[in-house]
């Protein structure tokens, strides 16, 4: 667990009144720096925006005090791949992803959906534009995490980028 200040609460609140973790496993750490959040009409406040930004600045340079850095780039290829099952519905708050949307919101998003084949289609495509927001977040933590602290990256690390970089290049 990643602890900052000298509270002991695992969260506190922004200055905007969001929560954002004080202290917490590294799993639910990489899911607030790569958060998503679609409420129509209602835009994250600057200052959460900000606090998370600094979540994410500390988290890459103390990391090492508390997980390897192998670790923390597992875990942040692990969050990139979002799995394709996730029941993703008009309120969703679970996993670094926050929708508050009514239904009818949802389909205009997506499409109009008639059938329960179009239903299941539409969430499909939900889906799908959840995890590229995701996967944009995750890729811009690892360019950040490059560009900050390159030493934190040894030949085996270097390799498992690249790798990494080779394969989501070639995806659809």
């Amino acid at each position: 667990d990643l602890h900052f200040g000298r509270t002991r609460r695992r969260m506190y609140l922004g200055s905007a009144g969001s929560p954002v973790p004080r202290a917490a496993p590294i799993n639910q750490l990489i899911e607030t720096i790569t958060r998503v959040v679609i409420r129509p009409h209602v835009s994250v406040p600057e200052a959460v925006e900000k606090a998370i930004l600094d979540l994410e600045h500390r988290l890459l340079a103390t990391h090492r005090h508390f997980v390897p850095s192998h670790v923390l780039l597992a875990k942040l290829l692990e969050r990139f791949f979002v799995p394709p099952n996730l029941p993703l519905s008009h309120r969703y708050d679970a996993n670094g992803i926050v929708i508050d949307a009514p239904r009818t919101d949802r389909r205009s998003v997506v499409t109009n959906a008639e059938s329960a084949a179009e239903l299941e289609a539409s969430r499909f495509t939900y889906l799908q534009q959840v995890t590229k927001v995701i996967q944009v977040k995750v890729v811009g933590v690892l360019a950040t995490w490059l560009a900050r602290h390159p030493a934190d990256f040894d030949d085996l690390m270097c390799a498992a980028v690249s790798a990494f970089v080779d394969e989501v290049c070639y995806q659809p």
